[in-house]
């Protein structure tokens, strides 16, 4: 009978730890890791709105005075002829006289064989790149280079009249806009003014492409 009672009692010991065992087991762990935070997202702010634009010309001396003109991302020409961005009717300025191509944060200006050469603040150049503030001159007119400005008139845009003399008269080519003759202008400078060649590859008269030669000759 003492036996009986004793192996109950063991019985009930081991029941009993088993259940103290399973509630261990069961109750849930607590990390000691910190919450997760959340970051903000960061972005750089949006760039000041001024109301500026890029590219600007403007004329400090000679036929385009206080002239400016608003390059903005394209390239462009100054010379005698009517299809150049910037027309100059000088006897100096040659019919395509410099090119202004935006690069970067300035211009690359490129002389295009004119008769009377091109300056950067004052020194005779055939290629130059301009930055903000710096200077160039054509025939007798003076520009300077505005990387960002805000000027109420674009003469580019509204003007595009002849500056320093009479403006071209209209040609016989006056439904095509000046096309025609621009086309021939070109030809004549990349055939070194043969206008024989001029006249077969643009198909035109000898007559018409040597009138078109004489009317913007250097």
């Amino acid at each position: 009978m003492l036996k009986l009672i004793v192996l109950v009692g063991l019985v009930v010991a081991i029941v009993v730890v088993l259940i103290l065992l399973l509630r261990n087991n069961a109750a849930p762990s607590v990390s000691s890791a910190s919450p997760k935070q959340e970051v903000a997202p960061t972005s750089s702010p949006a760039p000041e709105n001024t109301g500026q634009k890029l590219n600007w010309l403007e004329g400090l001396e000679g036929p385009v005075t206080d002239k400016t003109y608003h390059i903005g991302q394209r390239a462009v020409t100054i010379g005698r002829a009517p299809t150049n961005f910037v027309q100059i009717m000088e006897k100096g300025v040659s019919r395509f006289h410099v090119r202004l191509t935006p690069v970067g944060m300035g211009l690359e200006l490129q002389d295009m064989n004119s008769s009377s050469g091109t300056k950067v603040n004052g020194n005779g150049v055939s290629k130059a790149s301009l930055k903000d503030g710096d200077k160039f001159t054509v025939g007798s007119s003076t520009f300077v280079f505005r990387r960002t400005a805000d000027f109420a008139v674009n003469e580019g845009l509204v003007g595009r009249k002849a500056i320093g003399g009479e403006a071209i008269k209209p040609t016989l080519m006056e439904e095509d806009g000046g096309m025609v003759e621009s086309l021939v202008l070109r030809a004549l400078d990349e055939y070194s003014n043969d206008v024989v060649k001029v006249a077969q590859v643009t198909n035109m008269s000898l007559d018409m492409v040597e009138k078109i030669r004489d009317k913007y000759k250097k």
